[in-house]
């Protein structure tokens, strides 16, 4: 219950009623899942496997489909914040202007006669668009300029030009954290208590709430 509260506390932001709601119904199912296998330990009839069997039974019926629904809102969540994180970045150029080309050309030789030190300091430090456009659409062997040091540079721009946005989009990103981290508990709690392994737990959800056609949470 520690770890329920801890995370809750977190989406206390009013803006964040939706992923309360989201989180609260996470809460639920292996608390149901609970008074359930409390039910059938109580009528004093059954042995562990027949607790176990009548446990199972109650979260095919009044389980699976309520988590595989929380699943797929939470992929939503995801693909969401992707788009969002690519709206924020660095603007397209127009390929058919020759002067822009030839000046990016040339922005990239300069690049790539700077110092390690110099080089990192131009690309992250209040960057300019054109200069990211001229890094970016060459390979990195014209400038020397590795995966790690774009990904810091695009994340440089973003904040520097977008500060409100990218202030919003990590506290949207933390709360979908806890989400994930809430999910991530009641599955655990949801598959200890059906006895279930995660292959079979993984098994016993695609059969009770199948994924439709084109989904792959």
């Amino acid at each position: 219950m520690a770890i329920w509260n801890t995370l809750r506390s977190q989406l206390d932001a009013p803006r964040f009623t939706a992923h309360r709601i989201a989180f609260d119904k996470l809460q639920s199912l292996p608390e149901g899942l609970g008074k359930a296998k409390a039910a059938a330990q109580s009528k004093g009839t059954l042995n562990e496997n027949g607790i176990i069997e009548a446990v199972r039974e109650y979260a095919s019926k009044h389980v699976a489909a309520n988590l595989r629904h929380e699943m797929k809102r939470l992929d939503a969540g995801r693909k969401s914040l992707a788009d969002r994180r690519r709206a924020l970045t660095i603007p397209n150029s127009d390929p058919t202007n020759v002067a822009d080309a030839l000046l990016k050309q040339e922005i990239r030789k300069y690049v790539l006669s700077l110092d390690p030190a110099k080089r990192t300091a131009l690309l992250t430090v209040d960057p300019d668009p054109t200069v990211l456009a001229a890094v970016f659409e060459g390979p990195s062997f014209l400038t020397e300029v590795d995966a790690g040091l774009r990904a810091q540079a695009e994340s440089a721009f973003v904040e520097s030009k977008f500060p409100t946005e990218s202030a919003v989009l990590r506290e949207d990103t933390e709360a979908l954290q806890v989400l994930e981290m809430a999910l991530d508990a009641s599955r655990k709690e949801l598959r200890e208590a059906m006895g279930l392994s995660e292959p079979e737990f993984n098994k016993w959800l695609a059969t009770s709430a199948p994924l439709s056609d084109g989904e792959g949470v």
